[in-house]
C-alpha cells in the first residue's frame, strides 16, 4: 500500500515538472489562475522593449482582474492591445483584463500581449524573464519565461 502512494506520488511529481519545463505553471492554489505557453520576443541589442505572450486560464469559480505587470528585466510593464483600425495596426494600453470562471485568454503576437519598456537588457535567445501579474485581488501570478525568437511550432501564436 505504502508503495503504491510513493510511486503515486512521484508520478504526480514527475508530472509537475514536466509541465513547468515546458513553460506551464501550476495553477495558483487560492485562485485557480494558470499562466501556460509563456515566452519573451527575443530582440536586436539596441532595443529596450520587448513583448511577452502566454495564455491565462481560470480555472476558479469567480471572476478574476488583471490590473496590470511587472518584471525584473523592465522598468515597465503594460497590457497592450493589438488592432486594425481602417487598415492600420494600432497599439493601445488596456488598463485591465477580465476572466470569468472557466475562461482563458490568449496573450498573442497581433492581439493582447504584455509590453516590457524599458529593458536593464535585452533578454538573450535561451534565457528567461521574470513576469508577474497583478490582481485585484489575492497574491500576483509569476512565471519565469523563456525568451525565443518566436512562438513554439506547436504553439496558438502563428505571428
Amino acid at each position: 500500500m505504502m508503495r503504491r502512494i510513493i510511486v503515486g506520488m512521484s508520478f504526480c511529481l514527475f508530472l509537475m515538472l514536466v509541465g513547468i519545463a515546458n513553460g506551464i505553471e501550476p495553477a495558483n492554489s487560492t485562485l485557480g489562475v494558470t499562466v501556460e505557453r509563456a515566452w519573451v520576443r527575443a530582440m536586436p541589442p539596441s532595443t529596450r522593449n520587448t513583448a511577452a505572450y502566454f495564455a491565462l486560464k481560470n480555472n476558479g469559480n469567480a471572476n478574476i482582474v488583471i490590473t496590470g505587470a511587472s518584471s525584473d528585466s523592465a522598468k515597465e510593464a503594460q497590457i497592450h492591445h493589438s488592432r486594425d483600425i481602417d487598415g492600420y495596426m494600432s497599439m493601445e494600453r488596456l488598463e485591465s483584463v477580465a476572466l470569468g470562471p472557466g475562461e482563458t485568454v490568449e496573450f498573442t503576437p497581433g492581439g493582447i500581449h504584455l509590453m516590457l519598456l524599458g529593458l536593464e537588457q535585452v533578454p538573450a535567445v535561451g534565457g528567461t524573464v521574470n513576469l508577474c501579474l497583478l490582481l485585484t485581488s489575492g497574491p500576483a501570478i509569476c512565471v519565469d519565461a523563456p525568451v525565443r525568437k518566436s512562438a513554439a511550432k506547436n504553439s496558438h501564436d502563428h505571428h
